[in-house]
């Protein structure tokens, strides 16, 4: 299983199209934030196995769910025992803050994302990313995670990066 994170802008659907093409996988978003536990374990429980996730709600949403308003529906030890079983390979997609405050002026809502999301987003940017770094690094142990800039990453480097990790 290969799942792509990191924060918004951070090149997860361009990383994601160019594996889809080289893999012949199709790219699965999980939908918007979760509105409840219950609607978070329904969409774990019919996820497809054999595709690449933009996201992985067993990642985005420890992130997503601290923004204000919210909390998080899962907790971070169900997480982490989720996706162990999973034995995902993650690609954490992450060129670096100094890139992504300058492109936060073309953060939009699309189908996944209300506009109302995205302004939160929009407003709480930085606490994600550092989210996110703090997350990821969290459970690197327990966890295959490749990080990547998709700036600079090439083909072959993503195709080595699978091979290593399935044949362990």
């Amino acid at each position: 299983m290969i799942i792509l994170e990191g924060p918004d802008l951070g090149g997860k659907s361009t990383v994601g199209k160019m594996l889809s093409n080289m893999l012949g996988l199709k790219l699965h978003h999980f939908g918007g934030p979760p509105k409840s536990s219950e609607e978070l374990l329904t969409r774990l429980s019919l996820a497809p196995r054999k595709v690449i996730y933009d996201r992985h709600p067993c990642i985005s949403e420890r992130i997503y769910g601290q923004l204000p308003g919210r909390t998080p529906l899962i907790s971070q030890g169900y997480a982490i025992s989720y996706l162990k079983t999973l034995d995902p390979i993650i690609f954490y997609c992450n060129p670096g803050w100094e890139y992504l405050k300058t492109k936060l002026q073309f953060l939009k809502s699309k189908p996944h994302k209300s506009q109302d999301h995205v302004t939160i987003v929009y407003q709480n940017y930085k606490f994600i990313c550092d989210c996110y770094e703090g997350y990821m690094s969290s459970f690197k142990a327990d966890i295959n995670i490749v990080n990547i800039d998709f700036r600079t990453t090439t083909k072959n480097q993503l195709m080595g990066a699978i091979n290593e990790h399935y044949r362990r």
